[in-house]
Parts: C-alpha cells; structure tokens; sequence
C-alpha cells in the first residue's frame, strides 16, 4: 500500500531495536531533540518578536504589520501539505526527511538573518524589504518544520519508540523556549534596545541553528521506507476522504480556533507586559515563567487521558486558558506576583498540542477504519493546514486590533490604552478559547470507541500481513 508504512519492516524493527547498541538507540532520540531546539531557535524570537521589532524598530503601522503577517501565514498555511507532497516524492539516499534538514539550512540562517535588517527609509521600501524577507524565511522554515515533524514517522516503524522520540522532542522544545524567554530581551537591552539589538540577537541564534541541525541530520537516520510497489492514492481520493472523515473536519476546526486564539495571545504578549504593566524588564522573567509552565503538561496529560476521553481534556485545557486569560485581563498592574503565578498557570494550561497528537492519530485509525486505507500524512496535513490557518487568522486579528484601539509607536501610555492593550491581548482571546469548546460537542471518538476501532484495525493488518507473506 503507497499510503502505508510496511507492516514486515515495522516488525523487523521492533525485533531489532532490542539488540542496537546504545549509541544507536541514543543517538536518534537526542538528535530529534536537536532538530526542535534548531529550528525553535529560529522561530521563536520570529513569533514573539518580529512585530514588535516591525512596529517598534522599523516604525512600520500596526495595521501594515498585521496585514504582512495574514499574507505570510496564509503561504504558511498553503506551503504546509506542499511541503509534505515534495517530502512523499524526495529520492535520496539520506532518506525522505533528513536531506531537507540539511539542504534548508543555510537559506534558513541567510533569510532569518536578512529578515531582522532594514533597507531603504521611506515606509513603502521598509515594506517591500519586510515582505520579500519574511515571505521567503517562511516558506524554507516550512519546508525544514515540516521535514522534522515527518522524521519521526521514517526513524522508527515501532510505535512505541516513536513515542519517547516525540517525548524527547517536547523536552527539547521546553527547554529550549524556556532558555530563549530568558535571554532574548535581555540580549535585545543590551545590544541598543533598537534595530540593531534585535539584529545582533537574531544573528546568534540564527549561528547557533547550524551545530544543532547538524547534529540532528547526522543521528536521526532513517530506517523506514514505504513500500515501492504500492498503488498511489490520487489528490481527489484524498480530499474526499477527508470530506467524509466527520470526526476529522471537527477536530481541524477546532484546532483551527483553539491555535488562533493561542497564537493571538502569545504573538502579542509583550504588548502587555511593556505597555500594560509598564515593566520592560519583566518580559523574560514572565516569558520564562509562561515556558516553565509548560513543563508540566507532558507530565500530567497521560495520567488525565486515563481517565478522561481526549474531547474533555481538550475542552479542559480551553476553558482552563481563558480562564486565566480573564483573570489577568482584571488583575492590577501593579500586582506583579499574581501576574506571574497566572502567566505561569497559562503555561500550564497549554495541554492542546500534546492531547492533540494523541486525538490526530485518532482520526488516521477512524479514517483507516472508514474506507480501509491509513492516509497518516493527508490526515497530519489536514492538522498542520488547520495549525497554520489558525496561526494566520490569531496572530494578525491581534496585531490587528492593536491598530484599532490606538496604538502606534509613541503613544501616550494613560490607563485607558493600557486597559485597551490589556484587553486585546487577554480578555479577548480568552473568551474566544471558552467559547471555542462548542465545536467539540459533536466529537464522537471516544476512549471505548477507539478501543473498538483499534480492534478492528489490527484485524485489516493482520489479513494484509497474512497476504503479504
């Protein structure tokens, strides 16, 4: 089967990764670590910073930047099942995945670099620069991004190992966000606090983006392949699919709320602690605190999932954060420590993504179960299109209606922009999430349905087997 990773190798695999010397059980683990922490280096100073760098640096309107941002992330949102059709079809005897690691990464540093610079002086060249720049960064990040999440997927056939290698690359993710929160804003102090303080941080930790994904192109080999000889599932076959996967359009249009609203707060949280609270200084230490609390949640979501069905973790986890969200919306400015605990508690409430892996691998068995074909990167493609539509949709809505509420560079800070700020980046976007569960309501996939749908499955995979040998 084309759209099916062989069942014999996934086998031989298992067998085998009881007798790989530790080197080779280690090295892959600690490389797909690698690979997060690489190319979060490169996104995270873009998600946090690149507009309060475009408004505050550049000079450039709100309501430009959010217009540049919705264009970006709509190319994001389109290059996404691109990106993944070119890795299906790469021929190269580093594997599927691995090649992209490699061939994306100088491109990668030159645009991320070039994209914290400004050319010319008038509004309209600053423009164009910033558009060509940023456009072009975010079509290679794509293509590397989306090289990464498939890597897992071409490491190991044994399901279990790709588990720990996912585990392994959440860590990488948290403890890289956590120390990027902690000295991102202090290097951008340091160096000027201007246009040329966000380009001399840019600059190293676009350097240090290399060693990392060096590393991880060397130790994550890949040892799964799909079988050569299957029959290809048309583009058609595939959307249609899709279209008759109930339980699929609802999750994706959940996702798509539930990370619009996320990617709203999170894009323009600076905004509030700068102009709100009034304390530059404390961006790192609440940004630290945000990503502290998003240790937590790998930690406690297999002990809720096993006795909540996914549907009410996930609505947990959103009312969770607009809860939060609300609260700080009313807390005093001048109460830092509160504050602190909820932006804290907010990283704990970020339990979506990890219960969302577990609910997308939901769908792919239901769609296998539906029509008798697993279709694992149309189904993850459909997921990521829905991540990067809700990025594009929250992270400009944001930057948006900071424009409508008044606020431009040199803006006089009086309490009611201060409450305006506060309101765009909290009160709103948490309402949103609340509101946002309703979605979930007619989500029929629950622990004892998957049970019975698993049960089911194995019996396809067991007749495939069979006709294969």
């Amino acid at each position: 089967m084309s759209n099916a990773i062989s069942s014999l190798a996934g086998t031989e695999q298992q067998h085998d990764a009881k007798k790989r010397p530790l080197v080779e059980k280690w090295f892959p683990r600690f490389g797909y670590a690698s690979a997060e922490i690489g190319t979060i280096l490169i996104f995270e100073i873009i998600s946090s910073y690149l507009g309060l760098y475009y408004t505050d640096a550049v000079g450039l309107a709100p309501a430009i930047v959010a217009a540049l941002m919705l264009i970006v992330r709509i190319i994001q949102s389109v290059g996404t099942p691109i990106a993944g059709n070119i890795i299906d079809r790469t021929k190269s005897r580093f594997g599927l995945c691995r090649p992209w690691l490699l061939w994306g990464l100088p491109f990668l540093v030159v645009l991320s670099i070039l994209t914290f610079t400004t050319v010319g002086h008038t509004t309209v060249t600053k423009v164009l620069w910033a558009g060509f720049t940023y456009i072009c960064l975010s079509v290679v990040f794509t293509m590397v991004d989306t090289a990464k999440g498939t890597l897992v997927n071409t490491i190991s056939a044994d399901m279990n190992e790709r588990v720990v290698l996912n585990s392994y690359r959440s860590m990488g993710s948290s403890v890289g966000r956590l120390v990027l929160s902690g000295i991102t804003m202090p290097l951008i102090l340091f160096f000027g606090n201007g246009a040329r303080g966000y380009f001399t941080t840019n600059l190293i930790f676009a350097i240090a983006t290399i060693p990392f994904l060096l590393f991880a192109f060397v130790a994550c080999k890949e040892h799964v392949a799909v079988a050569p000889d299957a029959p290809k599932i048309t583009v058609k076959e595939s959307l249609v699919s899709l279209m008759r996967n109930s339980q699929l359009l609802w999750f994706v249009l959940f996702n798509l709320v539930a990370t619009g609203a996320t990617l709203w707060r999170v894009s323009i949280s600076t905004y509030y602690y700068i102009y709100s609270v009034g304390r530059p200084d404390l961006v790192s230490p609440m940004l630290m605190a945000f990503t502290a609390g998003q240790f937590i949640p790998p930690l406690i979501v297999p002990f809720i999932l096993k006795y909540f069905s996914k549907k009410t973790a996930l609505m947990f986890g959103s009312i969770m954060q607009g809860v939060i969200l609300i609260a700080m919306h009313f807390t005093p400015y001048d109460n830092v420590v509160l504050i602190g605990v909820l932006t804290f508690m907010f990283g704990v409430s970020m339990m979506g993504s990890i219960i969302g892996f577990s609910a997308c691998s939901d769908c792919i068995e239901y769609d296998y179960y539906r029509n008798g074909r697993r279709m694992p990167g149309t189904v993850v493609g459909a997921v990521s299109l829905s991540v990067a539509a809700g990025m594009a949709i929250g992270g400009s809505l944001g930057m948006f209606l900071l424009g409508v509420v008044g606020y431009h560079k040199g803006v006089v800070m009086d309490m009611a922009m201060r409450s305006d700020i506060s309101l765009v980046v909290n009160l709103i976007p948490g309402i949103i999430m609340i509101a946002g569960i309703v979605i979930l309501i007619p989500y029929k996939l629950s622990n004892k349905r998957m049970l019975e749908i698993q049960e089911a499955n194995k019996l396809k995979d067991a007749a495939i087997e069979s006709d294969v040998a």
